[in-house]
């Protein structure tokens, strides 16, 4: 009797162990299932507009969501915000036009009557912010965007700011400037890039900065400063007409199908070996 009941307590106890074998093995399986969907899930939301090198968009258009994004190679943006004071422009009258750098990074170029007229002494101001994804499957601008399924992803990695700010170099106390911060980012971006020109004190002017983070990021989330006075008595306004953006990224590896498929053998492994007993 003895015999019969450890028998059945043996037979009772395999067979629950196939359930939780089992049970484990669909855990793992739904675990790779959003793995794969948290790395390659569709990151170019509904009506985004994929745009060709050179061809540009109106800024209003983003910054009210009638377009959700663009898609410029291999880079996303989104989530545009805009604020403007005083002489800079307001949206409807900035042009975001796609562009590639001589590295080949892929930007957008804010184009508009970014100024300050002489003569009122009140500053212009406006603030830009938006966010940027690198997109898997980069598309080099000729063709529709896709987020891929490829055994890399990529991150970003630096970011270049230009603009030639013009000014009326003969009149002290007129300035011009873009300044552009990092913030809302994790890990957080202390670094911040800076053009310029002025004829305020000692003077002088920079139309180049970039920066290579300390990390690299999926999202990147950008703020731009546009400030312009133009001094009492300037013959000219102060004006950025162009304000070009671009990033880098670099190639991070993802887990492989082999890696996947190892980890769904040894849970099969698992199963086998309780099985054996």
């Amino acid at each position: 009797m003895n015999t019969f009941f450890y028998w059945s307590y043996l037979m009772i106890e395999v067979q629950q162990s196939k359930k939780r074998c089992l049970g484990v093995l669909a855990a793992t399986l739904a675990t790779c299932s959003l793995v794969a969907t948290s790395l390659h899930a569709g990151t170019i939301p509904s009506g985004a507009q994929t745009l060709p090198i050179g061809q540009s968009v109106k800024l209003n258009l983003l910054t009210s969501g009638e377009i959700p994004g663009v898609v410029v190679g291999d880079k996303l943006f989104k989530e545009f915000i805009y604020s403007w004071t005083n002489n800079m422009p307001a949206p409807e009258n900035v042009n975001v036009t796609a562009i590639i750098d001589s590295d080949d990074n892929f930007g957008i170029r804010f184009q508009g009557s970014f100024s300050d007229l002489p003569g009122d002494l009140v500053a212009s101001d406006a603030s830009l912010s938006f966010s940027v994804h690198v997109v898997h499957e980069p598309t080099n601008g000729n063709s529709e965007a896709e987020n891929g399924y490829g055994s890399t992803r990529f991150l970003i990695s630096d970011a270049h700011l230009k603009s030639a700010v013009f000014l009326d170099e003969g009149t002290p106390g007129s300035f011009g400037s873009v300044d552009e911060s990092f913030l809302g980012n994790v890990p957080q971006i202390p670094q911040t890039l800076h053009v310029f020109n002025s004829t305020l004190g000692q003077g002088g002017k920079k139309s180049e900065d970039g920066v290579i983070f300390d990390n690299t990021y999926e999202w990147l989330h950008v703020q731009k400063d546009i400030y312009a006075f133009a001094a009492e008595g300037a013959n000219a306004p102060v004006r950025m007409t162009i304000i070009d953006q671009t990033f880098s990224q670099v190639e991070i590896p993802e887990p492989s199908s082999a890696t996947i498929l190892m980890m769904l053998g040894s849970v099969a492994v698992m199963g086998f070996s309780r099985r054996s007993l």
